[in-house]
């Protein structure tokens, strides 16, 4: 899957993928191949590292209708895991394990999550973690960013 209108990330885009198994789907949302060859030539892993460790204690994903709660309320139901994949792709991505049986008893809240929230997510998270990765900023800068412009943050399609 390709999500488009993602201004702030390389190629403007994020990528997704779903694995289905016997009881549950693992779904990845991650940058474009051009955010994964800015991940392999940077000497800023081992910072980048910290970062999304500081992302996966302190972001919480809520994700919202877009209508004012008519169709559902905003509420925090998955949290997905941010990391470097340790193939030759070195992906930076978000993934989550859903069960079936979850995902039958909210199903639009999830696809909004899947393909509206991690994306919208990882837009806003463009800024610190490739600032960070090309060497323009600190660790400390990037972390203060997320703050500043994530962390408890309500933006179009969720709050985190």
């Amino acid at each position: 899957m390709v999500f488009q209108n993602c201004d702030r990330c390389p190629d403007n885009i994020t990528e997704g993928c779903i694995w289905f198994y016997e009881d549950s789907m693992e779904v990845r949302v991650y940058y474009s191949k051009s955010g994964a060859e800015i991940c392999k030539k940077s000497t800023k892993v081992y910072e980048l590292c910290r970062l999304l460790n500081f992302m996966n204690a302190r972001i919480w994903i809520a994700v919202s209708d877009g209508m004012e709660g008519a169709l559902y309320k905003s509420q925090c139901l998955i949290l997905p895991r941010f990391y470097i994949t340790e193939d030759e792709m070195q992906d930076i991505t978000s993934t989550m394990l859903i069960p079936y049986t979850y995902f039958e008893l909210d199903m639009l809240q999830i696809e909004d999550f899947i393909t509206g929230a991690l994306p919208s997510l990882l837009d806003c998270l463009s800024a610190p973690v490739f600032l960070l990765l090309e060497g323009k900023i600190t660790i400390d800068e990037a972390i203060d960013m997320v703050k500043l412009e994530v962390v408890g943050k309500e933006v179009e399609c969720g709050i985190y």
